[in-house]
């Protein structure tokens, strides 16, 4: 479906005017009488559900998966950088999904973590796992992270 893309403004010069009008049953109107060099185009609920509704069929087309896991303070090597396999089931290595880390609700236990995820260098995906990597120093505690994947 092809939206439209051309929507215009109102364009004109110096304020809005409006015309008072009484009505018949004793309420007031208010009539736009700006001079316009350009009318713009009506832009209401139609057109927000039309948009609503192309940008729910193209998510469709490109569905997302999220994959918590835990990030332990098990790593691979005695000197840098260090590595951590992780089983991750259905993750390819052609993904490349946004990380972050997910920080623990007590505050002495998030600052851990938050160091901890910053020694985080980079995750690299596997078909089947991800390997987290530290260039310089290895995190003592582990970290829980999400994985967004679309493909």
């Amino acid at each position: 479906m092809a939206l439209k893309a051309n929507y215009k403004d109102d364009i004109f010069s110096g304020a809005r005017k409006y015309m008072q009008v009484n009505n018949a049953d004793n309420t007031k109107s208010f009539l736009d009488v700006t001079e316009y060099s350009q009318e713009g185009d009506y832009f209401g609920a139609n057109e927000v559900n039309e948009m609503a509704a192309e940008i729910n069929r193209i998510a469709e087309e490109f569905p997302s998966k999220d994959i918590y896991l835990t990030i332990s303070n098990n790593w691979e090597g005695s000197t840098a950088p260090y590595t951590q396999n992780i089983t991750v089931d259905g993750i390819l290595s052609t993904d490349n999904p946004i990380v972050d880390v997910i920080l623990s609700d007590s505050l002495d236990t998030a600052i851990l973590e938050e160091k901890a995820w910053g020694n985080i260098s980079k995750i690299v995906t596997n078909d089947g796992s991800i390997t987290a990597i530290c260039n310089k120093k290895k995190p003592v505690t582990g970290v829980r992270i999400q994985l967004k994947v679309v493909r």
